[in-house]
């Protein structure tokens, strides 16, 4: 990553909320003020979210068991890249 990173603004999956079309147009409120509610894909809350919290760190590249399982399956269906963004969000988090 060549520039910093606001990790205020970063999912727990490591994604970011800003720029998407539902929070432009406000008929979401983000991941991150909704507890894992996305209008875009989970209105039911998010499983990476939950699991998250659970494991009490703000993104899963934070995680111990980083990278699991779990995770490669869930990402895979929409973020092929996900857990290689997740690795680099978290190294730039530990500089």
């Amino acid at each position: 990553m060549n520039e910093s990173v606001d990790f205020n603004f970063i999912t727990p999956c490591g994604e970011n909320c800003n720029g998407c079309e539902h929070l432009i147009n406000k008929s979401c409120e983000g991941c991150l003020e909704s507890q894992g509610k996305c209008i875009k894909m989970w209105s039911e809350g998010c499983e990476i979210f939950k699991c998250c919290k659970d494991h009490n760190v703000s993104f899963c590249g934070l995680c111990d068991g980083f990278p699991c399982q779990w995770l490669i399956s869930k990402l895979g269906e929409w973020n092929p890249d996900g857990i290689e963004n997740l690795k680099n969000l978290k190294d730039e988090y530990l500089k």
